[in-house]
């Protein structure tokens, strides 16, 4: 039983027996004075009692009803029917506002849902057609290197613009499947070195361009786990997408120029990916806001295109998918992101 809800009956029903009681004892007490019999107050007053004990049980019982009801529409997902165990026409007009509301409030949210997915569809068809345009001018940008030897710099930069432009609005239309995620995925043993070395050889352009160089942990040990194969992938890429970006390799040369290093490995049920760059790492103070959708903290200031979008979706991914993601990083010394898979038994 709802304490609170007797507790305010008795509070809105105080007035009604404060004036309950005033009007039984005035009468008693005019009674009395009229026929000068005193002894004769305690069976008029407790029979006052017994029927305003009896109004406040049936009315508590139908406040109490009322109000249960109200509850459990209040603890109700979306937008159910209305049910509430009416008591006197009060309620009716109660409902019948509260019916009213509810429907012009779900046609409107309907309208609103109706316009939104119909401008998300001409966004993600939009943003498509823009990303192969992007790649025909990646791809004419990459033969001209070789035709051109004399303008190689030039198109070298053309290059590198396309492919940001390319990472871009990838992330842009991960970001808006982020909404229909439930809907386009699908869990399965996958094997998670070979789709870490997918991710490296997809991004290959973007390592050499930068500088950088990958590192994979020699194990010649598969390991299987739990995940979906497409957006585990999108997740990785992400992560080598930023330790790429932050890690602003200077020397052409393997040795000289920075590295990320990729290490796989399983402890009990689990297995964990570790993916560490020599960056320029993340202030202690921005650490705890990286995964924060648009943050681009401290480092966005200082690296071009910084979105705050790819932390974000790394974040709403793993945990989509039930795996564990974790960042450690010293400022100057570079950034590690560990994540934890379920293994495969």
């Amino acid at each position: 039983m709802n304490k609170r809800i007797i507790v305010d009956f008795i509070k809105d029903k105080m007035s009604i027996i404060i004036l309950y009681m005033i009007n039984t004892l005035s009468i008693i007490f005019f009674y009395t004075l009229i026929t000068g019999y005193s002894k004769e107050i305690v069976y008029p007053l407790i029979l006052a009692l017994f029927f305003l004990g009896s109004f406040l049980i049936v009315e508590g019982y139908k406040y109490y009803q009322f109000n249960i009801s109200i509850e459990n529409i209040r603890n109700q997902q979306g937008f159910s029917d209305i049910k509430i165990r009416v008591r006197s026409k009060e309620h009716k007009r109660i409902i019948s506002l509260l019916k009213d509301k509810q429907r012009k409030l779900s046609e409107r949210l309907c309208a609103k849902e109706s316009i939104y997915e119909e401008k998300i569809a001409l966004l993600s068809q939009w943003m498509h057609k823009l990303k192969n345009n992007i790649s025909v001018i990646l791809m004419i940008a990459q033969e001209n290197v070789l035709k051109e030897p004399e303008n190689q710099n030039e198109f070298k930069n053309i290059e590198n613009e396309a492919m940001v432009l390319h990472t871009s609005v990838g992330q842009a239309l991960e970001f808006i499947r982020l909404g229909s995620f439930e809907q386009d995925f699908e869990l399965a043993e996958i094997e998670l070195i070979g789709s870490v070395k997918s991710c490296i050889n997809k991004m290959k352009s973007q390592f050499l361009y930068n500088n950088v160089f990958p590192v994979m942990s020699e194990n010649e040990k598969e390991f299987k786990v739990i995940s979906d194969k497409r957006w585990n992938e999108v997740l990785i890429e992400q992560i080598i997408s930023n330790a790429i970006k932050y890690s602003g390799g200077k020397s052409k040369d393997i040795n000289k120029g920075k590295k990320i290093y990729f290490k796989v490995w399983c402890e009990e049920k689990y297995t964990y990916l570790s993916i560490k760059d020599e960056g320029i790492g993340i202030p202690e103070y921005d650490k705890d806001r990286v995964f924060r959708p648009f943050f681009t903290g401290h480092n966005g200031r200082k690296v071009r295109n910084s979105t705050g979008i790819g932390l974000y979706i790394c974040k709403e991914i793993s945990s989509k998918l039930g795996h564990e993601i974790k960042i450690e990083s010293q400022v100057d010394e570079g950034t590690e992101v560990r994540m934890r898979y379920l293994s495969k038994l």
